[in-house]
């Protein structure tokens, strides 16, 4: 009586086998219809940490979208394609109507706490005379600096004008970077001893 209950239940498993199978090729969480080997239908909390063996390279045709984790401690996308943070930003600022060339302050109000502001590219499209000597010449000075917790742009010609006053447009690309995803190294401060070489006393990057 038992090698006969015995038998009928190996039959039994093993006619369940194909199905059992089947079934078990994807596992769902919350879902019905699993699309992959594992899929989970609501949020998942990792303690550890995860190793991918394998990752698809995103191609010519697709669009760039990188993962970081917030606060929340939830795995969000950041894609710059739609309303939402990006890591860099490029801003385009005409200055017009100052006087001459000379923008010795220009407020961007943005915050120097959570961006970074470095100009990539300016220009003056008015010609230029010298304010003394014609024969001297004269380089541009554009700079981007912190003051009252804002970044503030200066942009001049030193010793120049405009060959028409109050006529030439200054056009300066900024490059703005969050704070979250760049990192600010301390300040180094060196002493040149009157000299015309120097070197930092530790690298910033080793």
């Amino acid at each position: 009586m038992k090698c006969r209950s015995l038998l009928i239940y190996v039959s039994f498993l093993f006619g369940f086998l194909p199905i059992l199978q089947a079934q078990t090729d994807n596992v769902g969480i919350n879902t019905t219809n699993p699309r992959t080997k594992l899929e989970v239908g609501g949020d998942m909390n990792v303690n550890g940490g995860i190793q991918i063996n394998e990752l698809n390279p995103v191609g010519a045709t697709d669009k760039s979208i990188l993962l970081g984790q917030q606060g929340d401690g939830f795995v969000k996308e950041l894609d710059a394609g739609v309303e939402g943070t990006a890591i860099a930003y490029f801003q385009e600022y005409r200055l017009s109507n100052m006087n001459g060339d000379w923008v010795l302050d220009f407020n961007t109000n943005i915050n120097s706490s959570e961006y970074v502001v470095t100009i990539i590219s300016a220009f003056f499209n008015q010609g230029l005379e010298m304010s003394s000597n014609p024969s001297n010449f004269t380089i541009p000075y554009i700079s981007a600096y912190v003051d009252g917790g804002t970044w503030h742009l200066i942009a001049d010609y030193p010793s120049a004008n405009p060959v028409t006053a109050n006529q030439g447009v200054w056009v300066i690309r900024t490059l703005i970077l969050s704070k979250d995803f760049s990192k600010d190294f301390p300040q180094q401060v060196v002493n040149m001893n009157g000299t015309r070489a120097g070197a930092a006393a530790t690298p910033v990057i080793d």
